[in-house]
């Protein structure tokens, strides 16, 4: 039996922002840097960074990664309510995937099968799931009329953006 705070997303999918230089496994952790200087060594840390190989480490030991809150809140509320983490990994599960993590080592480089490159924050729309860094529509609605108020304000921090 798998750890029960296992999310395939964290493995298999990656979120790389090229303008901000960051990286996730799902849209609602914040993004956190990719290290330039573990990519010399090691280009696969686009994706296989130390801090997410940290949090895997932590799911399979049955911990929660302070990053995927927003899950556990929603798990939190009953049976009745299902996750993106049972969503993201349910939509990708096959034996041979979660075998091939069940049999490699805590510092295991793996390539990910839903790859998501951004090239730049330009976008047309502010969808109220998004944030700044995905859309500049977005950012300059918090530019104009400040950040809204929201249980997770790494979704409107422009401040990444002044140089």
């Amino acid at each position: 039996m798998f750890s029960p705070t296992f999310c395939l997303a964290k493995w298999h999918h990656t979120t790389i922002y090229l303008a901000t230089g960051e990286t996730h496994s799902c849209y609602h952790p914040a993004p956190h840097p990719i290290p330039l200087e573990e990519l010399k060594d090691n280009p696969s840390a686009l994706h296989n960074t130390k801090e997410k190989k940290e949090q895997r480490k932590q799911m399979l030991c049955g911990e929660k990664p302070e990053g995927c809150s927003y899950c556990w809140k929603i798990e939190a509320m009953g049976d009745s309510y299902i996750s993106d983490r049972h969503i993201k990994t349910a939509s990708i599960f096959t034996p041979g995937r979660v075998q091939e993590i069940q049999n490699a080592d805590d510092d295991f480089n793996i390539d990910p099968e839903y790859i998501e490159i951004s090239f730049s924050n330009e976008c047309n729309f502010k969808c109220g799931y998004c944030h700044p860094k995905a859309s500049s529509r977005y950012w300059k609605e918090i530019e104009d009329h400040g950040p809204y108020k929201m249980s997770s304000t790494h979704r409107q921090d422009i401040d990444w953006f002044k140089v």
